[in-house]
């Protein structure tokens, strides 16, 4: 949160533009949280921040990191979208995926995608959420850990 302070003042941006970014910070962050709480009921280990160590040795960070305890896949990983710089995040996480090989690799967000977004996100083999509300969120993360490990999805 600092680091978001300091940027914005250093670029000046007003304080409506910032408290909006918060919101959606606040809400996307309460959903991570509501779905670390189902995620670990089904049996998965859930970090919210997560981090993962690279085969290179680098410690690469995500919002979110979700390994199944009996099921020999990837990790899930996922990232926020709070900032408008889309395409910048999808590369991100995309570069960031290349060296751990996740089982899937999610971008999160409560607007919507565009078109050109969804696209490029499909070429990179990134998973979109997209949700209004913290629930939404948590459910649809849970559903897609659901559908690489082959158990039910919550409604």
């Amino acid at each position: 949160m600092i680091q978001v302070f300091e940027g914005n003042w250093i670029d000046s941006v007003p304080a409506k533009k910032i408290l909006q970014k918060l919101a959606t910070q606040h809400k996307l962050t309460e959903g991570l949280k509501l779905a670390k709480k189902y995620l670990q009921e089904s049996g998965w280990i859930v970090d919210v921040p997560g981090q993962i160590t690279s085969e290179m040795g680098i410690k690469l960070l995500f919002s979110l990191v979700a390994k199944h305890r009996e099921q020999p896949i990837g990790p899930l990983v996922l990232d926020l979208l709070v900032e408008e710089d889309v395409l910048g995040k999808i590369a991100k996480l995309s570069a960031k995926a290349m060296d751990i090989k996740p089982a899937v690799q999610i971008l999160a967000s409560t607007r919507p995608f565009y078109k050109e977004e969804l696209m490029l996100t499909g070429l990179y083999g990134i998973k979109i959420i997209y949700a209004m509300n913290a629930k939404e969120l948590a459910t649809k993360i849970v559903n897609e850990a659901n559908r690489i490990s082959g158990e039910t999805s919550l409604r």
